[in-house]
């Protein structure tokens, strides 16, 4: 089946937002299984509107907002106001902001001691001291999620990493969005956060660039990494299995 791509984002990002905050219940569930009942239809609704029948739905999602991106019009939403940490759909802003200044795409960038993640500790398969221009570093931050990448990114952007970070918000000012601030530009802190309501203008806003489209639906991608080729694959499974059934 065929989507537009601003439509499948607007879906898949209403519900990753809400699968960040229910983690914990998805582990719980695995323990005890429960009895699945059968979805019943959607019905369209008005905007901003719940819908009453949420329960019949098989979300395990805490807040989702699904919108026809054509029409505008709001075929489903529970909790769309819910203001949640957001996680690497950070990095759909940081994509923008980069494109936004117009830099140089076949820029050397390099990955310093300052994008390694002493957060969470996440693995990364960029070294430091690897290099690749910024054109890469985007596909690898769109891509394949790599926080190094997206790190690198804000870094090598006039006025360092501070500057990044305040052009961030200043975008998401810019494009309307109430619900949301920034404070890093890969999402691993908590305060990243936003709603599905923003979420969905931030992705319409994000389709409008070609280069982010064609990065951030690309599968899959072998590129020299300190002189070794190395594979990189797209994070989302609907992007890189052909079994899915969707032809994004």
């Amino acid at each position: 089946m065929k989507f537009k791509l601003t439509t499948l984002l607007a879906i898949c990002v209403a519900l990753v937002i809400g699968m960040l905050d229910a983690a914990p219940a998805e582990a719980a569930s695995t323990k005890k299984p429960v009895a699945k009942r059968k979805a019943k239809p959607v019905k369209k609704v008005e905007n901003r509107v719940e819908v009453q029948d949420s329960d019949n739905l098989l979300l395990q999602s805490s807040a989702v907002l699904v919108q026809d991106q054509s029409s505008g019009d709001v075929l489903f939403e529970k909790n769309s106001g819910a203001v949640l940490p957001i996680a690497s759909i950070t990095k759909l802003m940081t994509a923008m902001v980069v494109l936004d200044a117009q830099l140089s795409l076949t820029e050397s960038l390099s990955i310093g001691h300052e994008d390694v993640d002493t957060l969470k500790g996440t693995r990364s398969r960029l070294k430091v001291g690897a290099q690749l221009s910024r054109e890469d570093m985007l596909l690898l931050a769109l891509m394949a999620s790599e926080n190094r990448a997206a790190s690198a990114l804000s870094r090598h952007y006039p006025g360092g990493a501070a500057a990044f970070i305040e052009a961030m918000n200043h975008k998401a000012a810019a494009i309307g969005l109430k619900d949301t601030q920034f404070s890093d530009p890969t999402g691993l802190t908590a305060a990243n956060v936003s709603s599905a309501r923003d979420l969905t203008k931030m992705v319409a806003a994000a389709s409008h660039y070609p280069l982010i489209r064609e990065l951030s639906t690309t599968s899959e991608r072998t590129m020299l990494v300190g002189g070794r080729p190395v594979a990189f694959h797209n994070t989302n499974t609907l992007v890189r299995s052909p079994a899915s059934g969707w032809e994004i």
